[in-house]
């Protein structure tokens, strides 16, 4: 097969079943460094791009899971791990804004965190979106555009009444989180500050629990 031929090939492959080959990883941190892990599991050291939090947090040995996005470049593959299913979710998210990379939205997350970078879309908030490091205006204002209707909270008047825990679960969802944990992390926000808290403070602490 010709270069030119496999160049095309490579254009046409899907991302979404190339990901599908490697899901998560667990093993036994061996080394980290800034932004980075080595993960050993089967004899096997995988270098694994992590958010900052994650390799600030974890110890050398410790056990560790991490949910996968593989990237494939001109030169390289690349291993970007998540501690959730919905950290990973929002990165693949974020990688469907224009102009946004594997590394800048690494940089987001890293900056902010997952709640953060939930909480500035929800809420669109520029200035916090710029704060990260090589994360500039006209890329911030693409990233609140595209994804504010994937997590904002439902506004359809000739809907039904909802209740908040029904529109908590419909964002936790939009952010990534299977039914049953959306359905756990609503009850479990409602039960830690009352049936009657509004919307944003249940979000809020639903995105803080998860991220602990």
């Amino acid at each position: 097969m010709s270069g030119s031929a496999l160049g095309v090939e490579r254009k046409q492959r899907n991302p979404a079943l190339r990901n599908r080959l490697l899901d998560f990883l667990e093993g036994s941190i061996e080394t980290k460094q800034e932004g980075h892990i080595v993960l050993r599991t089967g004899g096997i050291g995988w270098a694994i791009a992590v958010p900052q939090e994650t390799a600030q947090t974890k110890k050398i040995h410790e056990n560790l899971k991490l949910f996968l996005h593989l990237s494939v470049g001109d030169h390289a593959f690349n291993l970007y791990g998540f501690a959730t299913t919905a950290e990973r979710t929002l990165f693949r998210q974020l990688l469907g804004v224009g102009g946004i990379g594997p590394m800048s939205a690494l940089a987001l997350l890293s900056s902010l965190g997952f709640s953060g970078v939930s909480q500035a879309i929800v809420h669109e908030d520029l200035d916090a979106i710029c704060s990260a490091k090589g994360i500039g205006k006209k890329t911030a204002e693409r990233i609140l555009v595209d994804l504010r209707n994937a997590l904002t909270f439902p506004t359809d008047d000739s809907a039904p009444p909802s209740t908040p825990r029904d529109d908590l679960i419909k964002v936790l969802d939009g952010l990534g989180f299977s039914p049953n944990e959306a359905r756990a992390s609503a009850e479990a926000a409602r039960r830690r500050l009352g049936q009657d808290a509004p919307l944003e403070d249940l979000l809020k602490n639903a995105l803080h629990e998860k991220t602990l």
